[in-house]
């Protein structure tokens, strides 16, 4: 018999999964205890990413082209796929 550290209850020693560094060869928590844990820890890391990468995509900048100066006259604008080129005169 063994107590779980999470639940304090006095379990088994097959309902402890195994642990071979402790002395007796079982984890300090019980296999529900550990259960829960894990689904806990794994609902909160989705939620925790869930949240970054809306907090990452509400930080990624518009494209935005530049407006001319106000002296310069819009000759020519080429697109070239990837880039755009404007040609001005003063």
């Amino acid at each position: 018999m063994k107590v779980c550290t999470k639940c304090n209850v006095n379990k088994r020693l097959d309902e402890f999964n195994k642990k071979t560094a402790n002395a007796d060869g079982r984890q300090n928590h019980c296999k529900v205890c550990a259960s829960d844990y894990a689904k806990n820890y794994h609902r909160k890391k989705k939620a925790a990413k869930k949240r970054a990468v809306t907090r990452a995509a509400k930080k990624v900048p518009l494209a935005v082209t530049p407006a001319p100066a106000p002296s310069l006259q819009l000759l020519e604008t080429k697109d070239l796929g990837d880039h755009l080129i404007m040609i001005f005169r003063k």
